[in-house]
């Protein structure tokens, strides 16, 4: 039994952000969140991976742009307006660690992991 399943988290339909979500230790993250049912907003400098493009197209992935460490106000203003917040934010960009003392947190219960 995996760690999640012991666990024992309804993750359905929950809005999770991933930074650094185009590749690596962050496209994984985020795919295995998409597979449990979690809607994900990745965000990176560069565009979503191509294995992104399936979740995107049903709706349950997106993709917002931006450098977090020159722009991250910007870009989670963005997300917010856009996806009324989250309830799970997996910091997996570096820079971004500023940013993470700004963010307002909403009624929404918010998880940082990272």
């Amino acid at each position: 039994m995996s760690n999640m399943e012991k666990a024992n988290l309804n993750l359905d339909n929950k809005n999770a952000l991933v930074t650094g979500a185009s590749k690596g230790l962050g496209e994984q993250i985020a795919l295995g969140l998409l597979q449990r049912g979690v809607n994900v907003i990745g965000t990176s400098r560069t565009g979503p991976p191509e294995s992104f493009q399936p979740y995107i197209e049903q709706g349950q992935a997106s993709y917002v742009l931006g450098d977090l460490a020159n722009e991250g106000d910007k870009v989670i203003s963005d997300i917010y307006e856009k996806y009324q917040g989250f309830e799970i934010f997996i910091n997996n960009a570096g820079s971004f660690r500023q940013i993470i003392l700004r963010i307002q947190i909403r009624p929404k219960s918010v998880a940082i992991l990272g």
